[in-house]
């Protein structure tokens, strides 16, 4: 079964690229290629990007959520429905400060921000390929 999905965001500031209409970005029939390209515009920008399995028979749909400001990312991966039991993973860096920080206005744990865009890329990519992340990535 082909995982299908739904791809929105938000960039604040400038809106450079044609994908992006006064409401954001909204992508239907995402590719990889779609993905990488917008990716490319978060590296240096603040905002926000989802990718959400779209809801099918058979399975609970997932989503990726990434927030970015200042070069700096965080990324999680839960159910499209959050529940109270239900897990949701993150990055998570022990080697970082263990302090609150802002995060396009919500407090965050530092703990589960990276700088690495590396790292966000290929949370992306094993998603939309696999629907899932490997836990080494977001634990």
């Amino acid at each position: 079964m082909r995982n299908l999905f739904e791809f929105k965001g938000v960039l604040f500031g400038c809106i450079r690229r044609k994908i992006l209409s006064d409401k954001g970005i909204h992508i239907d029939n995402t590719t990889l290629a779609d993905i990488n390209d917008t990716l490319n515009l978060f590296v240096s920008s603040t905002g926000s990007l989802y990718l959400s399995q779209y809801k099918q028979i058979g399975f609970e749909p997932y989503q990726l959520i990434l927030y970015s400001q200042n070069r700096k990312y965080m990324v999680m991966f839960a159910y499209v429905s959050v529940g109270t039991d239900d897990e949701i993973r993150t990055f998570y860096d022990l080697t970082r400060p263990k302090i609150m920080v802002d995060m396009l206005g919500d407090n965050w744990d530092n703990r589960m921000i990276v700088d690495d865009f590396s790292l966000v890329r290929r949370a992306f990519t094993e998603f939309y390929l696999t629907g899932d992340i490997d836990r080494e990535i977001v634990s």
